[in-house]
């Protein structure tokens, strides 16, 4: 919510909504940090989890079959419960979240331990919040506020270079608490603080060179499709092969943010690569979708508790953010040295938007 008031006051400089918003922006975050909060390697970082007790309502039938590999009604709630807690993460599920006896995260649903494992991506974002609180409060000319969530986010800040930078891996990894170690797999989101600002800055370059050997070393950039969700084959949605909007949002924003030139150009890279795929699924179908396929140029994605879903709102979001930004620059091919005439890309950003909104007016009227 902070980060949508954020975009939306940057775009109409309307700072008197930022000031209407300041009182739920802090509620909201205070309820993450009164009941959100555990400690690792003696830091209050963030989890995923939830207090309420049974299966999930919009998955009852799915959460009592989970269920049935447990035999106490203890074990069933605690399966239920880690249910919630991946799904209010919105990686419902993935690898991600599995722990098993090992320490691994392979297994299935029954070994998910969302609650147990310390995200880089949601202790990244209440950094941002509490940053974009801050700098509303001093818009405000509250400058006592305003040093208040400051210091807040350098906690936070603290924290996260303290629980999720691993300086062997490169990146921020996610923090396994009943193994009270890093969880070394790759997943977008370890490299959500480059999105949130959540590093430090006089460390740029280092930081750049770390990250984008780490990338190389995983060929993250080998995908005709777009960067996979993780590396894992689950069958899981949110695992391997499928690439989901949000997540190469994130991953490419971040590398523009990091400004390094050599990040700046896989970033650029990327979000060409990202929207003449869509293109190319939507040539072939007529339809944009919540989620493609990694190993294939314009596929679509598959896999999980259903069917893979048409339209779709954070897909139409980030195409026309990227379309925004990239549109003049766009070629037709999928190869990164040809070049076509600013009437084909004009033609290629028309075409995108009217898809786009199209597949919006289309289920408005359903």
């Amino acid at each position: 919510l902070t980060a949508m008031v954020k975009a939306y006051v940057d775009f109409k400089k309307d700072y008197s909504f930022a000031l209407e918003a300041l009182d739920t922006l802090e509620h909201e975050f205070e309820y993450w940090m009164n009941n959100h909060t555990v400690q690792a390697k003696g830091y209050d970082v963030a989890i995923y989890t939830d207090a309420s007790t049974g299966p999930r309502p919009e998955s009852y039938r799915e959460d009592i079959k989970t269920s049935e590999d447990f035999r106490t009604d203890e074990d069933k709630e605690q399966i239920y419960t880690e249910l919630k807690a991946g799904a209010e993460s919105g990686m419902d599920f993935s690898s991600r979240w599995f722990v098993d006896e090992n320490g691994t995260n392979d297994g299935g649903l029954k070994n998910l331990k969302t609650r147990s494992i310390v995200p880089v991506d949601l202790n990244a974002l209440l950094y941002m919040n509490a940053k974009i609180i801050a700098e509303f409060h001093d818009k405000a000319g509250n400058t006592a506020k305003s040093a208040e969530y400051e210091a807040k986010a350098a906690r936070i800040l603290e924290a996260i270079q303290a629980v999720h930078w691993n300086e062997e891996a490169g990146v921020w990894l996610d923090y396994d608490m009943i193994n009270q170690k890093p969880r070394n797999y790759f997943v977008p989101t370890n490299l959500s603080p480059l999105y949130t600002g959540a590093f430090n800055k006089s460390d740029s370059e280092r930081i750049s060179a770390s990250v984008l050997k780490y990338i190389d070393d995983l060929k993250l950039d080998s995908y005709p499709g777009g960067v996979p969700n993780t590396l894992a084959h689950t069958g899981e949605q949110w695992d391997f092969p499928n690439v989901w909007p949000p997540m190469q949002y994130i991953l490419i924003r971040g590398l523009e943010n990091l400004g390094t030139p050599e990040a700046k150009k896989l970033s650029e890279r990327w979000g060409h690569r990202w929207v003449k795929s869509n293109f190319e699924a939507y040539k072939q179908t007529q339809t944009m979708f919540e989620k493609y396929d990694a190993l294939r140029f314009g596929g679509h994605g598959g896999g999980g508790e259903y069917d893979v879903q048409k339209g779709f709102g954070w897909s139409n979001g980030v195409i026309i953010e990227f379309l925004t930004k990239y549109g003049g620059d766009l070629s037709l091919s999928n190869s990164a040295v040809s070049t076509v005439s600013k009437n084909t890309v004009f033609s290629l950003t028309v075409a995108l938007l009217i898809s786009v909104f199209g597949t919006m007016l289309g289920r408005s009227l359903w």
